[in-house]
């Protein structure tokens, strides 16, 4: 049998690494979301009515410890679906709604916005979020990006 010998340092980064890994950081949240459409256009024509999409997103929550406690706790690395189909009414007469898919780029740094929620009675993110809506220099629509609120310390 053979010993191991052990610094100080060495023993406090695998005890902190045995915790982290006994509590998982990632969390899952269904979250209903507003979309900002103001003045755009769908197909020649200014949007009228954007269906309100539901779906579930991950994030995680990651805690900085000191020897004295808690210094920090950080939510962030958000992700969700690919894409989303959104039902989109134009104001035109009569018209039907069609059903569009936008990619999600969860990947791009500047895609999550978030905000503080004093509010708020938990660490984490809240259940409501907004999505915002623009169109490209073709008239196009994309997800320009989405905004959560979170609570952290």
């Amino acid at each position: 049998m053979k010993k191991i010998i052990l610094t100080e340092s060495q023993i406090e980064m695998i005890e902190k690494q045995v915790i982290k890994e006994s509590h998982s950081p990632k969390f899952e949240e269904r979250i209903k979301f507003d979309v900002e459409y103001y003045n755009l256009i769908y197909k020649g024509e200014k949007i009228d009515w954007v269906e309100k999409p539901e779906f579930d997103v991950t994030f995680l929550i990651d805690m900085e410890y000191r020897r004295y406690g808690i210094k920090s706790i950080s939510v962030y690395g958000f992700s969700g679906p690919d894409s989303i189909e959104l039902e989109i009414t134009s104001q035109i007469d009569d018209a039907d709604p069609e059903t569009i898919v936008l990619p999600l780029r969860w990947n791009d740094d500047n895609f999550v916005q978030t905000e503080e929620g004093s509010e708020m009675g938990w660490i984490g993110i809240d259940n409501e979020a907004v999505i915002s809506l623009a169109n490209d220099a073709n008239g196009d629509l994309y997800v320009d990006f989405i905004t959560f609120t979170i609570k952290d310390i």
